[in-house]
């Protein structure tokens, strides 16, 4: 393995640059309704379709379906004026529009939320709902029985657990159109757990009335832009458009959303298979792949004229140190351990096609909340340069002159890069020993916190997820004990006004980033998204939301000439 993963690293100090392609569709003069959409994917629907459910896999098909009070605005994408590229599952609210919300707002103290939705939403038309208009008492019965807070449900739905939900105190609707929730404390999470993440969409009643829970495909009713037409379990999902749907095209005013009019999807859990299909034409649609650079290529030499789009992974790798263990406690032995690492040698490994280190927060936010590394002080710029010298004086002046020895655990996903850290560290005397588990008893030692180092994915790297990994939560990997990142996270999570949320957390950022809190390995890494060149209006986005593909499928068409 030791040779082995030298050769890699070697292989990569010496890759040439190949040349990114991008492809811009050719945009048909006028949008076409019908056709029958093909997607190729690689999982089922674990369960029946009802949102109280946890299941982020099942949100891409539940999206379909039911929605949320708000969406990316397709308008501000890359067919529109470019302000977000739609890359990853989230989004910043500046780029965000009402779905079911018209508008929304804070009150002074922050803790209400006041959402004025949108009139005429009709549920779609069949039993029990039959096409009725969608109102406040349905939103506010939704989120109680997520939440458990009011219409009979007393219980958080045990499905489900995310930073802010249990700060919802109540949810009260005063008239038709209008809802309130009402918070514990001001907080930024506040607006993100309510208005866009996962599960958060809104059903009527009924459906939970009459059975006590959506238990088939046939009863799901929101008031998405397709209903579930058929389902064959391990075979095919088959959705057929709304023909009440309200929303119109962004790009093309006064064009009726959705314009397919059938979405199929067929299920192929070997990605061999997903792209032999894409090649033969089989499928119009490729995402949610597991495609890299390297397959990306292949496919392209033999289907030129295949449209390609960027998919962030929204997670990136790297190497938590046990802040509460020596040697990890002193920030010079942290830094030396990310001195000692050729992060650009591995990102070349991985092609080329992660994000720029160092990485909390995705690029895709831009520069209110994401700072390049030129632009920090030269001393943070040199912790993240390749310079094992420099490393060696530092564990030096932290009282190790011959380097020590410690353990990782991790997952065999991460087996091989935790192995290229090993031989790096090796150089400057960390003996590193390597425990690769199965999930069951990985999550277990990571919840426990009994590890010296915890090689994992961080996730999503949006700023209300991955700052929150180092405050005490249950993501608390570095088990740190800071009291100006705590004050200051404190600070964060108690500000409601967007530009000043973002500026705090671009500050903390930088902060977590210079302390070296966590060993970084690679960045946002970079997946790829393919459709048909018969597939017309799409412009290579990923998603409007956690996966919320179905807002991007409801505004293509199919022009097969």
């Amino acid at each position: 393995m030791f040779k082995r993963n030298s050769a890699m690293v070697l292989n990569a100090l010496i890759i040439t640059a190949f040349l990114f392609l991008t492809f811009q569709p050719a945009m048909a003069a006028e949008p076409k309704y019908g056709g029958e959409l093909i997607i190729a994917v690689g999982w089922d629907m674990a369960r029946a379709p009802d949102p109280w459910y946890f299941n982020p896999i099942e949100e891409d098909f539940l999206n379909h379906v039911y929605e949320r009070l708000t969406i990316g605005d397709w308008g501000k994408g890359p067919g529109g004026t470019k302000e977000f590229p739609f890359n990853s599952w989230y989004y910043p609210m500046n780029v965000a529009k009402g779905l079911l919300a018209e508008s929304w707002s804070f009150s002074e103290d922050g803790l209400r939320l006041i959402v004025k939705l949108r009139q005429g939403v009709r549920f779609h038309d069949k039993p029990p709902v039959n096409g009725r208009e969608m109102v406040a008492t349905d939103v506010k019965f939704s989120f109680d029985r997520r939440f458990g807070t009011g219409s009979g449900f007393t219980e958080m739905s045990p499905h489900y657990r995310r930073p802010g939900m249990k700060n919802l105190d109540k949810v009260t609707a005063p008239d038709k159109y209008t809802v309130v929730f009402h918070f514990k404390v001001p907080s930024y999470l506040n607006e993100t757990v309510i208005l866009y993440d996962y599960n958060t969409q809104t059903y009527a009643p009924e459906l939970i009335k009459e059975t006590g829970a959506i238990k088939d495909w046939r009863q799901a009713n929101g008031t998405g832009p397709y209903t579930i037409e058929d389902y064959v379990v391990g075979s095919t999902i088959v959705f057929k458009r709304n023909p009440n749907y309200y929303l119109e095209d962004e790009l093309n005013p006064g064009n009726k959303l959705p314009y397919v009019e059938r979405i199929k999807y067929v299920i192929m859990p070997e990605q061999t298979t997903q792209i032999a299909a894409l090649r033969a034409g089989k499928i119009d649609f490729l995402n949610y792949s597991t495609v890299n650079w390297r397959d990306r290529d292949d496919i392209l030499k033999t289907n030129r004229n295949m449209q390609v789009g960027t998919m962030r992974g929204g997670s990136s790798v790297g190497m938590y140190p046990n802040h509460q263990r020596k040697p990890f406690s002193d920030v010079r032995v942290r830094q030396a351990l990310q001195m000692a690492i050729d992060i650009q040698a591995i990102r070349k490994l991985e092609g080329g096609v992660t994000s720029r280190l160092p990485s909390h927060i995705s690029e895709s936010f831009g520069a209110s909340l994401y700072t390049q590394l030129k632009d920090y002080p030269a001393k943070v710029q040199e912790i993240y340069s390749f310079n094992p010298e420099k490393a060696k004086k530092l564990l030096k002046e932290a009282g190790y002159p011959k380097g020590f020895k410690t353990s990782t655990v991790t997952l065999k996903g991460n087996a091989e890069r935790t192995e290229i850290i090993k031989h790096y560290w090796s150089q400057i005397g960390v003996d590193l020993k390597i425990k690769v588990l199965e999930r069951g008893s990985f999550n277990n030692v990571r919840k426990s916190g009994d590890y010296d180092l915890l090689t994992y994915g961080y996730g999503w790297l949006a700023p209300h997820l991955t700052l929150g990994y180092f405050s005490k939560s249950a993501w608390w990997y570095t088990r740190q004990e800071d009291k100006f990142f705590n004050d200051a996270w404190e600070k964060v999570t108690k500000t409601v006004e967007s530009k000043e949320q973002h500026r705090q957390a671009k500050a903390l950022n930088e902060y977590i980033t210079a302390n070296v809190f966590h060993i970084q390995i690679i960045g946002d890494y970079e997946r790829y998204i393919f459709a048909q060149p018969w597939v017309k209006g799409w412009h290579g986005e990923y998603e409007l939301g956690l996966h919320n593909q179905a807002a991007v499928l409801a505004r293509v068409w199919l022009d097969r000439k």
